[in-house]
C-alpha cells in the first residue's frame, strides 16, 4: 500500500512540474523569488496622549461657560471644613467572585419574578392595611383587592402604556401557582404613575360578564424607611459620569480638569461613573487605537492614582454597559483594580461614606421610564414633576431597575437581582442620564442627575457637567451644585 501511495505522489509531482514548465515557456520570462524583507506594514499609530499642540487645538479647549452653575439645591454652607485624613468608603452591594453570568435558566427567571411579586405585594397589602388579595380571575361584582404586575397589551408585554393597553398579571388561585392577565379600566383614577413591570395593589370591581377590572384606587408601592445614621464628618463629593474623553482624542482632558477641580475644592470623595473606555467613541469604532482597551483603562487608573496620591481625596469607580473593556451584563461586577486610593463598585451599587448612604445606577432608567409610562388622567406636568414622579415610583418598588424589559441593550441576569434592591432609602440617589441635569428631594431622598462630563451620547458637543455635593457633619441634607466643567 505504501508503494502504491508513493507512486501516486510521484505522478502528481511530475504533473505539477510539467504545468510549471509550460507556464515558463509561454511567458518566456525568468521568474525570480521575491526578496525577503524584514519590514512589515505597520498600522498608523495614534498616541494615547497627544502633544501640546494637538491638545490646544482640540474641541475641549473651545468649550464655553466653564464653571457656570446650572442647578443648585439646598442651603449653601458658610464654611466647609477640610478633612485632615481620608474618609472610609464601604461598598454594600456585591457580586460573587468569580463572576459567572448568563447561566440563569428560564425557571430561575420565573422564580425571581414570582418571588418579587409575592414579597412586594405582601408589603403593599400590610402597609396600606388592605387585608387579603383576591385571585384576579374572581368575578363577584363587589369591590375586591387584586395584586399583580403591570404589563402592556403587546406581544412582549412591554411598550408605551396608554389608557386602553394596561394589563394586570396576577395569580389565578389562592395557591399562587398559575397566573393570567386581565385588562384594567383606569378611567376613574387620577395621578397614578404606571409602567410595565410595576407591582401594584388595586381596589376595584370585576363584573361576571366582563374580563375587565374597573379600578377605583391604585397602590403603586411601599414607603421605604431611611436609615438613622448621620455624616460623621463634613464631606464634599464630586460626582461625574463618563465619557471622560472628547470625540477627537483619547487624552482624557475632561478627567484631567475634573481631577484638578476636585483637588482645588478639597473634595473628600470623587465618584466616577462609566463609561471609561466608551464603546461608541469614534476611535474605538474606527479601530484607530494603538493599544488594547485594557491598556487604555490601566493608563486612566494610573492617571487617577498619580493625581490623588499626595492628597486625602479618595475615588470610587462604577462601570457602565458602554465600557467596551468590561463585562456586558446587568447588574455589572466591579472593576478589578487593586489600589489604596480607588474603590471599585458594582453597577448599580450601594455604598456608605462616613454614615452617608449612596445609591448609583448608570443605566438610564429615568429615560426608559419616560418611554413606557402612563400617568392616569394627568397631562399638564412639568418635566421636573415627571422626573420626581419617576423617582418616587422607583423608590416605591424598592429597586433601582423596576422595569420589566427584554431589550437587548439591557442584558439582564436575574441571578444577581439582589444587587438592584433598595431595602433602605438612601440619602443620595445618583442617576446619570441623557436628559437635562437636575437635583431634587423626592420622598426624603436627594436625587441627582449630573448628566455627562465629556461628549453627550457620542455627539461632537463637548463641555459637559458634574455635581458638587457638600454634606455637613451631623446631617445628611446636602448642598448640591451642578456645574459646567
Amino acid at each position: 500500500m505504501q508503494a502504491i501511495g508513493g507512486k501516486k505522489k510521484n505522478s502528481e509531482q511530475k504533473l505539477n512540474e510539467s504545468r510549471l514548465n509550460n507556464v515558463l515557456k509561454v511567458s518566456n520570462k525568468k521568474i525570480s523569488k521575491p526578496k525577503k524583507t524584514t519590514e512589515t506594514k505597520k498600522k498608523p499609530t495614534i498616541p494615547i496622549i497627544p502633544d501640546k499642540q494637538t491638545t490646544t487645538n482640540s474641541l475641549w479647549s473651545q468649550r464655553k461657560d466653564v464653571g457656570k452653575v446650572l442647578v443648585e439645591l439646598g442651603d449653601k454652607p458658610d464654611a466647609v471644613d477640610v478633612n485632615t485624613k481620608p474618609i472610609i468608603v464601604e461598598t454594600i452591594s456585591k457580586t460573587p467572585t468569580p463572576f459567572r453570568y448568563m447561566y440563569d435558566k428560564i425557571r430561575s427567571k420565573s422564580d425571581t419574578l414570582v418571588n418579587q411579586l409575592l414579597d412586594l405585594g405582601e408589603e403593599i397589602l400590610l402597609q396600606n392595611e388592605l387585608g387579603y388579595a383576591t385571585p384576579i380571575t374572581t368575578s363577584s361584582g363587589s369591590e375586591c383587592i387584586f395584586v399583580g404586575r403591570i404589563l402592556c397589551e403587546s406581544e412582549s408585554g412591554e411598550g408605551k402604556l396608554n389608557a386602553t393597553s394596561i394589563l394586570l398579571e396576577g395569580f389565578n388561585d389562592q395557591e399562587q401557582i398559575r397566573s393570567s392577565t386581565v385588562k384594567l379600566d383606569v378611567s376613574s383614577c387620577e395621578g397614578a404613575h404606571l409602567f410595565p413591570g410595576q407591582i401594584v395593589a388595586i381596589k376595584g370591581t370585576k363584573d361576571t360578564h366582563q374580563e375587565v377590572i374597573k379600578v377605583n384606587e391604585i397602590f403603586t408601592g411601599v414607603k421605604t424607611e431611611k436609615s438613622n445614621t448621620k455624616s460623621s464628618c463634613t464631606q464634599t463629593f464630586i460626582v461625574a459620569a463618563g465619557p471622560f474623553t472628547c470625540p477627537d482624542n483619547l487624552s482624557f482632558e475632561p478627567l484631567d480638569d475634573l481631577l484638578r477641580t476636585s483637588l482645588s475644592d478639597n473634595a473628600s470623595l470623587l465618584v466616577l461613573v462609566g463609561p471609561f473606555v466608551p464603546a461608541d467613541h469614534p476611535w474605538v469604532l474606527e479601530d484607530k487605537m494603538n493599544c488594547t482597551f485594557d491598556d487604555l483603562f490601566e493608563h486612566l487608573v494610573k492617571k487617577i492614582e498619580r493625581s490623588c496620591e499626595k492628597s486625602n481625596l479618595r475615588v470610587i469607580i462604577i462601570p457602565s454597559l458602554k465600557d467596551v473593556q468590561h463585562d456586558f451584563v446587568y447588574p455589572q461586577p466591579p472593576f478589578d483594580v487593586k489600589s489604596s486610593i480607588i474603590t471599585c463598585a458594582t453597577n448599580p451599587c450601594t455604598f456608605q461614606s462616613e454614615g452617608v448612604l449612596v445609591c448609583v445606577n448608570d443605566l438610564d432608567v429615568l429615560t426608559q421610564l419616560s418611554q413606557t409610562e402612563y400617568v392616569c388622567g394627568v397631562v399638564n406636568k412639568t418635566n421636573q414633576e415627571l422626573q420626581s414622579l419617576r423617582v418616587s415610583s422607583m423608590l416605591a418598588q424598592k429597586s433601582m431597575y423596576p422595569l420589566c424589559s427584554s431589550d437587548w441593550n439591557v442584558p439582564f441576569d436575574s441571578s444577581f437581582s439582589d444587587v438592584m434592591s433598595v431595602n433602605v432609602a438612601p440619602d443620595l440617589l445618583i442617576v446619570p442620564g441623557e436628559q437635562e441635569c437636575f437635583a431634587a428631594v423626592v420622598d426624603g431622598v436627594t436625587v441627582i442627575n449630573p448628566r455627562r462630563l465629556g461628549s453627550l451620547n457620542g455627539t461632537d458637543k463637548v463641555g459637559g457637567t458634574f455635581a458638587k455635593i457638600v454634606i455637613q457633619e451631623g446631617t445628611t441634607s446636602p448642598h448640591v451644585q451642578i456645574k459646567n466643567i
